[in-house]
């Protein structure tokens, strides 16, 4: 099968394309480079990263967060890391009570999107969804996969047999 290229000569293969049929390869590039073009910003969300928004910071975390998210907004990976961290931290989410109230954390790692990609990757379709193994623990990459409803099931019935015991 002869595949067609992307805008900037990528290979438009299933894997490296996104749901919306995006090249998975430009929208990585495209961070990167936004990364180099607005530095003071990306530095701030390095220091600040535990998101303990404090003195002259809080102008330029906020700012990258803004920008960040105008960025990747369409980014599925992104929403799905950007909903896990509210779910645990946040609590007027409406999911915190099942996570974050229940002492559900994120690693030191995955408080940065970049490395929650760098550890876990690319999602591998859109019928996948981050899944904790017997949907206990804390989000980790030792403790996370991206798992499919299947995947999901099986974990939920894990979780069951452990409260029945």
């Amino acid at each position: 099968m002869e595949y067609k290229k992307c805008k900037r000569g990528h290979l438009r293969t299933p894997e490296n394309v996104n749901p919306r049929g995006n090249c998975r390869i430009c929208e990585v590039q495209r961070t990167q480079r936004w990364r180099e073009d607005n530095p003071e910003v990306y530095r701030a969300s390095k220091v600040c990263s535990d998101h303990k928004y404090h003195g002259a910071h809080r102008k330029s975390v906020s700012a990258y967060h803004r920008a960040y998210y105008k960025t990747h907004k369409r980014n599925p990976e992104y929403n799905v890391w950007l909903t896990m961290k509210q779910r645990c931290t946040n609590p007027n989410s409406t999911s915190y009570k099942g996570y974050g109230a229940l002492g559900v954390r994120v690693c030191r790692l995955w408080q940065t999107y970049d490395g929650f990609i760098g550890s876990i990757g690319l999602r591998p379709s859109s019928k996948h969804s981050l899944s904790r193994f017997g949907d206990v623990g804390n989000y980790s990459p030792s403790n996370c996969i991206w798992g499919d409803r299947k995947h999901q099931a099986e974990q939920k019935r894990i979780k069951r047999a452990r409260k029945n015991l």
